[in-house]
């Protein structure tokens, strides 16, 4: 099979031998080498004659082709006025060849079926029907390597019975992750009989994005004032580019199409899952929603309403939201929202319609984790959330809550409970059937009873299950280098500690329940389990002097054999339910204004730039200070870091002054 090829970095075509079908995807900056490249134009035209040849159309043509009866697809000869053509003009020689072209349009799908073709696919959209039983024939024939890893997701919703209710789950999580908390909430609908449609919108708009990148974009995708977006938003390095307002600018188009297609099947309720991070694109599809649907209820629950007090000030845009686990509260609300109901003053659950005068109640945790149903993820193919390059993270939940609960930072204070570990193995062996082989525990507390992971791990061991496992631990006296060998034995490959704090001081201001020796050790017995390390810094706590961050960062350096990157040095957060919220005259904790005022203004967190703490004097201005010297410090020593450290490094070796190094406040 002989194909003419632009090459994308010098005008000239070259002809390539392959063997079988093969499919080569194309990007947006072709069209100037389209019109420059003579010698294109004249075998484009000649292959237009041959009625057995096969043309590639752009976007702005494809739905013209309308000829069957040539047996070939034509390439009018406007195409040569194009703005945005394609990188890769492919021509082939033999007509069974399947061509895959890209461009930046994904809301049609053309599959043109040609007598004496295996297909012509214009990538146009793909992603929108790739459920199609037609095409997924056709692409089950490529190679692995072909295009894309997966199956792409789509916002298409099945014609039939209409759902009445929408669950739906908007960007961002930080890997293209199965969307773990949302997943109990299906299964708690499943359970008390309620028909619904699941749309995770985070996981499409991943698709859509790496493809545009790959494909289309090249590798990079520009965004308002010719800044680039990073070439995968999606990494765990960039916690914050969903609350950035020209991220959600960007993407305000698909917030607005996904409400155009749930605005179509008039729902009578839309449940939504909020974290922090998505809390902005979720507002602009909520007011797209509310355009069409004025009777539709909105609810939400997830991470972002773990504390009633936050409430509904903080997305003021829902009616009802669920506070913390929400598996047994959708029980006591969904059926009467069904009938047209609006209930007020329900346990566990927030309103608008509730009456101010009645206190808050809560609803009460589930004792027995083994009684809720664990997800099963229905919605989508579980290939679906591989990433771009065909990397698979799964997310567990083995435990919920924190035993400890008593880091002065943390505002995670909910009652620790563990499931068994037949219950839970079950689960992992359900999904390793399925093709799942990594996995991540997505809890804070994962060592709470160190006793009970080891029976987890026993379980695993004698179940033989092939998989790795990874997830945050916290420093245990309990976990000595037999716990860790056992952990090893059962499949872990790294673990996340929560170490926060690197100095004795330090770790008593934090209430940690640990010192430095028992620090140093848990690392290191882990490490040379052969476990790979991470940890976890929080800087600026009140009460944390110069004198604790140096001994903090001797601490760090006297364990660095024993780890393997520096997660993340993270300055202290005002969080609603923190200690030093609850009462911060006991932390000698200053507001630059009411704080009645500014809970009210800022109900999760209150901006760094509002308070301080006193003897000694740390604001915003010191943890960056603090932060700065303990990277450069540890940059010195050979610590690997995260993207957020390394642009410190950068700075300081390109000249810019840094804060610790001039003395400078700001």
């Amino acid at each position: 099979m002989r194909l003419a090829v632009v090459n994308n970095n010098k005008e000239e075509i070259t002809l390539k031998t392959f063997a079988g079908k093969r499919v080569y995807p194309s990007s947006l900056k072709a069209s100037k080498l389209l019109n420059q490249n003579n010698k294109l134009k004249s075998q484009i035209a000649e292959n237009i004659s041959n009625p057995k040849s096969l043309v590639i159309v752009s976007k702005e043509f494809s739905y013209l082709v309308n000829d069957y009866q040539s047996k070939n697809l034509i390439l009018y000869n406007n195409i040569f006025k194009i703005e945005e053509g394609i990188n890769e003009i492919i021509i082939a020689n033999k007509y069974e060849t399947l061509l895959l072209i890209s461009s930046s349009t994904y809301d049609l799908f053309y599959l043109l079926s040609i007598d004496g073709l295996n297909s012509i696919i214009s990538i146009q959209g793909i992603h929108t029907l790739c459920n199609n039983e037609e095409t997924q024939k056709i692409l089950s024939t490529l190679p692995d390597d072909c295009i894309y890893p997966c199956k792409i997701p789509t916002i298409g919703i099945p014609k039939g019975k209409q759902k009445q209710i929408f669950l739906i789950d908007t960007p961002a999580r930080n890997l293209a992750l199965m969307p773990n908390g949302f997943g109990y909430v299906h299964e708690s609908l499943l359970r008390i009989g309620y028909e619904h449609f699941v749309i995770d919108f985070d996981i499409i708009l991943y698709h859509w994005f790496q493809i545009s990148r790959i494909i289309d974009f090249d590798g990079e995708i520009s965004i308002a004032e010719d800044l680039a977006f990073p070439s995968d938003p999606w990494k765990a390095d960039h916690y914050d580019i969903w609350t950035d307002p020209k991220t959600v600018e960007y993407f305000r188009k698909q917030a607005a199409t996904l409400a155009e297609r749930v605005s179509f099947h008039n729902p009578k309720i839309i449940m939504m899952s909020l974290q922090q991070n998505n809390e902005a694109f979720s507002k602009i599809f909520v007011e797209e929603i509310k355009k069409n649907l004025k009777k539709t209820f909105i609810t939400v629950g997830g991470f972002s309403c773990y504390n009633h007090e936050i409430g509904l000030r903080a997305f003021p845009d829902a009616d009802y939201m669920f506070v913390g686990e929400s598996d047994f509260s959708v029980d006591l609300l969904i059926p009467k929202l069904m009938t047209g109901e609006k209930p007020k003053n329900i346990s566990g659950i927030l309103s608008k319609f509730d009456d101010p005068s009645i206190p808050y109640k809560s609803q009460p945790l589930a004792h027995e984790l083994d009684i809720i149903p664990f997800p099963k993820y229905e919605w989508y193919d579980l290939d679906t959330y591989r990433n771009w390059n065909g990397y698979q993270l799964t997310p567990v939940i083995a435990s919920r809550g924190c035993r400890w609960a008593r880091c002065t930072f943390c505002a995670e204070r909910f009652y620790w409970r563990i499931r068994s570990a037949k219950n839970f193995v079950d689960e992992l062996e359900w999904l390793v059937k399925q093709g799942c082989t990594l996995f991540m525990f997505n809890e804070s507390d994962l060592n709470g009873a160190p006793e009970r992971l080891l029976e987890i791990c026993d379980e695993l061991i004698a179940r033989n299950l092939k998989i790795r496992l990874t997830g945050q631990l916290r420093i245990h006296v309990k976990s000595d280098k037999k716990f860790f060998e056992k952990l090893k034995q059962a499949g872990f490959t790294s673990l996340r500690f929560g170490v926060d704090a690197f100095s004795d001081n330090a770790m008593k201001l934090q209430v940690k329940g640990y010192n430095s020796n028992t620090v140093f050790q848990n690392l290191k017995d882990c490490w040379e389990s052969g476990i790979y390390t991470e940890v976890n810094w929080v800087i600026g706590v009140p009460g944390e002097t110069w004198d604790d961050i140096e001994e903090g960062i001797q601490l760090a350096i006297r364990c660095k054999p024993f780890i393997g990157r520096m997660a993340n040095i993270n300055a202290l957060m005002l969080l609603n339910g923190s200690v030093y919220w609850q009462n911060p005259e006991m932390f000698n904790i200053k507001f630059h204004e009411s704080k009645e005022e500014l809970f009210k203004k800022y109900p999760r967190v209150v901006p760094s730039e509002n308070w301080h703490s006193e003897n000694p004097y740390i604001d915003g201005s010191v943890r960056r200070k603090y932060f700065e010297h303990i990277v450069l410090k540890l940059s010195e020593e050979g610590f690997q870091f995260g993207e957020w450290a390394a642009e410190i490094v950068r700075k300081y070796k390109s000249g810019i002054e840094l804060a610790d190094r001039v003395g400078q406040e700001g």
